[in-house]
């Protein structure tokens, strides 16, 4: 199982490194927003959705009891929570149907021409390379589009070094 193959140190790591990619998507997402501002031009005057990262409340926690118990095995003896760290973020009400792809991966980065929302993701990626001085940009953008509150969920992304984007791009 590949569960097994990752220490608890390593998921309780990987679980503090997406929470700070979340609160750093959130960082980038609200200075877009205020860059957009500061240029006299309005998301929601044209019809615009927000960016956003599902960061607000969310956490990282350690279950304490109750993992040694046998009665949080399940019917095949595996365990129900194979590591005592998580994750936890709050929940986005969406069927899977909803989930949408924004942009394409760190090399299309550029490519929604046409469509207004795709032009909104990509300069939101390009905000992300200047808004860190060249280090970082986010790319493979996907999400939930609330169309009544016209804002973007983003739930899935990469964040790629932009040293290891240009070294790639050569």
């Amino acid at each position: 199982m590949l569960l097994q193959s990752i220490s608890e140190d390593g998921h309780k790591n990987t679980c503090l490194a997406e929470l700070e990619l979340l609160v750093l998507g959130s960082y980038l997402a609200e200075s877009f927003t205020n860059r957009i501002n500061s240029y006299g031009l309005d998301l929601e005057s044209r019809n615009l959705p927000t960016l956003r990262f599902n960061a607000t409340n969310a956490f990282v926690g350690i279950i304490t009891d109750g993992l040694d118990d046998s009665s949080a095995l399940s019917t095949t003896n595996e365990p129900v929570w194979p590591y005592k760290s998580f994750l936890a973020v709050p929940l986005l009400q969406f069927s899977e149907d909803q989930e949408e792809k924004f942009s394409g991966n760190c090399f299309a980065v550029g490519g929604n021409t046409g469509d207004s929302v795709g032009e909104l993701v990509d300069a939101f990626a390009h905000h992300t390379l200047e808004d860190t001085n060249g280090d970082l940009v986010f790319a493979d953008l996907q999400g939930v589009f609330d169309f009544q509150a016209r804002t973007i969920y983003y739930i899935d992304y990469l964040l790629k070094q932009a040293l290891n984007l240009a070294t790639a791009l050569k």
